[in-house]
């Protein structure tokens, strides 16, 4: 699939395709290795592709909230997501999004730290930070 010569996984087949009423198609896929493989980001971007410019390849996330987050922390900078996996030495790419739990306009002038959502792409990293 991919131009750069990466093979897609041995065995991959698409067990089913459903249609939902928003117009979102969901696959099941053969195997996790291939739902592994395609959640890596240009793999899953020439996935969509070969359907339509507007396409995307949504991952199963699993949320996850984090107390005492310092206020410094930027949860929309995707560099400040990289960062925190590498400082909590978890696996590249596995913080999918971050967003505070309260609107920051409601926090208290003397807050110094917040409650965090997380979206985690792994179960297992998710257990890794509980």
């Amino acid at each position: 699939m991919r131009n750069d010569g990466t093979a897609v996984p041995e065995g991959t087949k698409f067990v089913t395709a459903r249609v939902l009423t928003s117009g979102t198609i969901t696959y099941e896929l053969s195997t996790s290795n291939t739902a592994s493989w395609l959640a890596l980001p240009n793999n899953a971007t020439d996935f969509a592709n070969h359907f339509s410019s507007d396409a995307v390849v949504r991952r199963r996330t699993y949320p996850l909230i984090v107390e005492n987050v310092p206020l410094s922390f930027d949860p929309a900078s995707d560099t400040e997501l990289r960062r925190a996996e590498t400082l909590n030495e978890l696996l590249p790419g596995s913080l999918a999004s971050a967003k505070w739990i309260k609107d920051v306009g409601k926090r208290e002038s003397w807050q110094s730290n917040a409650y965090v959502m997380l979206q985690i792409t792994t179960k297992e990293v998710a257990n890794q930070v509980l």
